[in-house]
């Protein structure tokens, strides 16, 4: 607590930024986060590419709490990640690598959402080929004229 009051307190008087060893500890921390959470996005991406749901399924909640853990600490880190140190240098490479694997995951899972979209529509379509919905008459075809909206034409038959 006595570092960041007296890191404020340079940091008001316009001095350079001292990063405490909290504050080394916190970005060493998150930056293990950001390489654990790449890490299991490819290997999510692998296992999206050859459509392996299992194990897709099998990384959501790890994904899934990595990634609340990261938005957790972020402010903890976000004023170092300004300051330009060869360690916070290697914290800003690994979030260009987060960012890039979180993109190439949502473009894999919006291609795979648009595929099950896509088998839907064509079970529907099936479903409803092979369905006795409407009229037929005694030779097995659909009567158009009765078929639609208007169920008062039925009673006519």
């Amino acid at each position: 607590m006595r570092e960041r009051k007296a890191r404020q307190e340079h940091e008001d008087a316009g001095e350079r930024a001292i990063v405490t060893d909290e504050d080394l500890s916190n970005l060493d921390e998150f930056s293990g986060l950001v390489q654990e959470t790449v890490d299991l996005l490819r290997l999510e991406n692998d296992a999206l590419r050859l459509a392996d749901t299992g194990r897709v399924a099998a990384y959501f909640r790890r994904k899934q709490e990595l990634l609340r853990l990261l938005t957790i600490r972020q402010p903890m880190i976000e004023p170092q990640l300004k300051l330009d140190r060869e360690d916070i240098h290697a914290v800003k490479v690994r979030l260009r690598a987060l960012a890039e694997e979180l993109r190439l995951n949502a473009n894999l899972i919006a291609g795979v959402a648009a595929a099950s979209h896509t088998i839907l529509s064509e079970v529907d379509r099936i479903r409803k080929r092979q369905s006795l919905e409407g009229v037929y008459d005694k030779t097995g075809r659909l009567r158009k004229d009765l078929t639609g909206g208007d169920k008062h034409s039925l009673r006519k038959i």
